[in-house]
C-alpha cells in the first residue's frame, strides 16, 4: 500500500561543479593599477582599427556597385539604340524586308557595311574600358541576329524570283512552241528551249531530280496539247496526227490521262475535217445556187452517209456540217430579206406611190409573194378611201345606210386588229429580235401610226441593256395595274382572250406610255418606278359612263367602243369643280337664256351638256368636240 508524504523534504548536498569564485582579472592577480590601464588602451585600439577596416571595405562595395549600375545602363543605352536601328532597317518605310525579288539582292552586304557604321557611332557613347567590353558583346549578338534576318530574306527573294523567271521561260517556250505549231521543227526547238532551263535552273532552286523530270513531263503534255489544238483549229488534221503520233512513239507524253485526251482530241479533229470536206464537196454538186432556189437538205444527207458507208462517225459530222451550212444561208437569205423588205416597205411608209416603188431596185428583185403584197397594200388603201368617201356620201341619203354600216365595220375590223397585232408585237423580249424590215412589213395589218410607234420603240431598245430592262419592268407593272384594275385577258393567251380584249388591252398600254413619255418631257428626265405606277393607275382609273337603254355601264375612257362615244358621259357631280365652275361660264356666255340662272338653276338646266362635254375632254376628242358639246350641237 503507498505512503503518502506529508511535509517537504530539504537535502543539504552540494550543488555539482559550481564555481564559487568570481572570473579572475589583471589587477586581482595583483598585476600594478599603470599596466592595465595599458591594457585596456591597447584594447580600445584594437577595436578602432578593426572599426575603420570594415568602414573601407563597405565603401568599395559601394563604389564598385554604383559602377555595375552605369555599367548596367549602358549595356542598356547599347541595346536599345542597337534595337531601333534594327527595326528601322528592317521594317521601315524603306526596310531590308520589304525589297523584293531581284531587289533583294546584295542586301547583306549592304546592310552590315551599314551596321559597321552604326556600331562605330555607339562605341563612341561607351565611358571605359568595360562599357566597351559590354558593348563589343551586344554588338556581336546583334550583328549575328540582324544578319541572319538579312541572309534568311535575301535567300527566299532570290528563290522566289529564280522560280518566277523559270516559269516565266517555260511559259514563253510554250508560246513559241504553240505558236509556230505549223512549223513542227521550230515548235520542237521552243520546247527544248523550256526542258534545258528547267534542267538547268531547277535544282538550284532546291528542285530534286524528280521534281524536275515531273516538271518537264508536264511542260512536254502541254505544250503538245497545245500544237495538236492549233493544228486542228487550222485545219491541217492530217499534220495534227502525225505529231501526236510521233510524241506519242517517242514516249513524250507520260501521263496515261493526258495521252488518252488527246488521243480523242486528235481522233474527233480528224473526223470533223472528214466530215467538212465530204460537206463542201457535196454542197458544191447539190447545193443551192441562187437565193430563190430550195436547199435540198435531205439529198445532201444521204449523200453523205454514201460518202461514209463504214464510217458513222464521220457520216455524222459531214452531216452536221450540211446542216450549220444550212443554217448560215437561211440567215444570210433573211438578212437580205429583211434589208430588201426594210427598203420597199420603208419607202411605202415614207409615202411613195406605185409608181415609184416598181422603179426601186429592191422591188424589181423581189419575190412574187412580196409584189403581191405591196400590191395588195395599195389597193386596199385606195378602196379604203373609196368606202369612206362612200360613207359620207351615204350620210346624206338614208337609203344608202347599208354602205356606212359595212365601212364602219371594216374599219372597226381593221382597228381591233392593228391594236391587237401591235399588242403583241410591242412586247419587249419580241420587239428587240425584231429588224426594221420585220416591222415595215407590217404596214398593211397595222398601219402607219402603229407601225411609227413599234419603230421608235425598238430604237429605244436597242440602245443599251438598261433600256431594255426598263422597258421589262414597265411591262410586268403596266399587266399589274390593268389586271388588279379587273381588264380582261391581261395574263391570257391572244387566242383565249380574243381580238377584242387584245384591241383594248394594245389601246390602254399605248395610252400609259405616251401619258408617261409626256410627262418625262415636262419634267426632263425619266420617272420612277413609283411615279409610273402614279400615271399608270390614273390612266385606268379615268373612266366615263355610257348610256344605254336599260342601264349606263361605267368605261375606261382609253379603251370606250367608238360607237359609244357619242353617248359618253361623266355625272355632274364627280366633274371637279374648277372645271365645272369654267364649262358653267361658257354655257352662260353662249346662251342670253343661260345668263340670269343660278349655278343650282344652270347646273340642273345644262346637266346633259356638261356631262357630255366633260366627258369629250377626257376621251381626249379635241377642244372643238367640247365645245360643240357645251354648245348642245347636235
Amino acid at each position: 500500500m503507498p505512503v503518502v508524504r506529508r511535509e517537504r523534504e530539504i537535502r543539504t548536498t552540494p550543488l555539482p561543479g559550481a564555481r564559487l569564485t568570481a572570473g579572475e582579472t589583471a589587477l586581482s592577480k595583483g598585476v600594478g593599477i599603470q599596466h592595465a590601464k595599458t591594457q585596456t588602451a591597447e584594447t580600445i585600439a584594437s577595436l578602432g582599427a578593426r572599426a575603420s577596416g570594415i568602414g573601407v571595405a563597405l565603401f568599395s562595395r559601394i563604389q564598385e556597385q554604383e559602377r555595375d549600375k552605369a555599367d548596367q545602363i549602358a549595356a542598356l543605352a547599347f541595346d536599345n539604340k542597337f534595337a531601333a536601328y534594327e527595326t528601322n532597317r528592317l521594317y521601315g518605310e524603306q526596310g531590308a524586308l520589304k525589297r523584293q525579288g531581284k531587289d533583294a539582292l546584295g542586301l547583306p552586304e549592304e546592310v552590315a557595311e551599314e551596321f559597321e557604321k552604326v556600331a562605330g557611332e555607339i562605341e563612341a557613347t561607351a565611358g571605359n574600358e568595360r562599357q566597351r567590353a559590354i558593348f563589343q558583346r551586344i554588338k556581336s549578338q546583334r550583328k549575328q541576329g540582324l544578319d541572319l534576318q538579312v541572309q534568311r530574306h535575301t535567300h527566299q527573294e532570290m528563290q522566289a524570283y529564280g522560280r518566277d523567271e523559270l516559269n516565266s521561260t517555260l511559259a514563253n517556250a510554250h508560246n513559241e512552241a504553240v505558236a509556230k505549231a505549223l512549223s513542227p521543227n521550230e515548235a520542237d526547238a521552243a520546247l527544248a528551249r523550256g526542258i534545258d532551263a528547267l534542267k538547268t535552273i531547277g535544282p538550284k532552286l532546291g528542285m530534286g531530280p524528280e521534281t524536275v523530270q515531273k516538271q518537264v513531263d508536264a511542260l512536254q503534255s502541254r505544250t503538245l496539247d497545245g500544237v495538236v489544238t492549233r493544228l486542228l483549229a487550222n485545219g491541217y488534221d492530217q499534220k495534227a496526227k502525225v505529231y501526236f503520233e510521233d510524241a506519242k512513239e517517242k514516249g513524250l507524253i507520260k501521263d496515261g490521262d493526258v495521252l488518252a485526251r488527246l488521243e480523242e482530241k486528235v481522233r474527233q479533229g480528224t473526223t470533223d475535217a472528214n466530215g467538212e470536206r465530204a460537206a463542201a464537196k457535196i454542197w458544191d454538186t447539190l447545193g443551192p445556187k441562187s437565193d430563190t432556189e430550195p436547199i435540198s437538205l435531205d439529198a445532201m444527207e444521204k449523200a453523205a452517209r454514201a460518202e461514209f458507208p463504214d464510217d458513222v462517225a464521220s457520216a455524222k459530222a459531214a452531216i452536221s456540217a450540211l446542216r450549220s451550212r444550212k443554217q448560215g444561208v437561211d440567215d444570210g437569205r433573211r438578212e437580205r430579206q429583211n434589208a430588201q423588205d426594210s427598203a420597199i416597205w420603208g419607202a411605202v411608209f415614207e409615202g411613195r406611190n406605185m409608181q415609184q416603188i416598181r422603179r426601186m431596185p429592191e422591188f424589181i428583185n423581189a419575190d412574187g409573194q412580196t409584189k403581191t403584197r405591196i400590191g395588195d397594200y395599195f389597193d386596199n388603201e385606195a378602196a379604203r378611201a373609196e368606202s369612206r368617201a362612200g360613207a359620207r356620201e351615204s350620210r346624206a341619203a338614208a337609203a344608202e345606210s347599208r354602205i356606212q354600216s359595212a365601212a364602219a365595220r371594216k374599219e372597226r375590223e381593221l382597228e381591233l386588229k392593228g391594236w391587237s397585232t401591235y399588242l403583241e408585237m410591242s412586247d419587249p423580249a419580241k420587239l428587240k429580235t425584231m429588224t426594221r424590215g420585220d416591222i415595215l412589213k407590217q404596214l398593211p395589218e397595222l398601219g402607219q401610226a402603229h407601225v411609227n410607234r413599234l419603230l421608235n420603240d425598238q430604237e429605244k431598245l436597242v440602245k443599251d441593256e438598261a433600256t431594255f430592262r426598263a422597258a421589262v419592268i414597265d411591262r410586268d407593272l403596266f399587266n399589274t395595274v390593268m389586271d388588279e384594275a379587273g381588264i380582261p385577258g391581261v395574263y391570257q393567251s391572244p387566242s383565249q382572250r380574243g381580238k377584242v380584249a387584245s384591241a383594248n388591252l394594245g389601246k390602254l398600254q399605248a395610252t400609259i406610255e405616251d401619258e408617261i413619255a409626256r410627262k418625262q418631257v415636262a419634267q426632263g428626265r425619266r420617272l420612277t418606278r413609283e411615279e409610273t405606277e402614279v400615271v399608270a393607275r390614273s390612266v385606268v382609273d379615268r373612266k366615263v359612263m355610257v348610256r344605254d337603254w336599260f342601264i349606263d355601264d361605267p368605261a375606261i375612257a382609253a379603251i370606250v367602243n367608238p360607237k359609244d362615244v357619242p353617248n359618253a358621259y361623266v355625272p355632274i357631280d364627280q366633274i371637279p369643280p374648277a372645271l365645272l365652275g369654267r364649262a358653267m361660264n361658257l354655257v352662260r356666255s353662249s346662251s342670253p337664256a343661260f345668263q340670269g340662272l343660278t349655278d343650282e338653276q344652270l347646273k340642273a338646266r345644262a346637266k346633259t351638256q356638261l356631262e357630255s362635254s366633260y366627258a369629250a375632254y377626257v376621251l381626249n376628242l379635241g377642244e372643238a368636240e367640247v365645245l360643240r358639246r357645251l354648245q348642245g350641237v347636235k
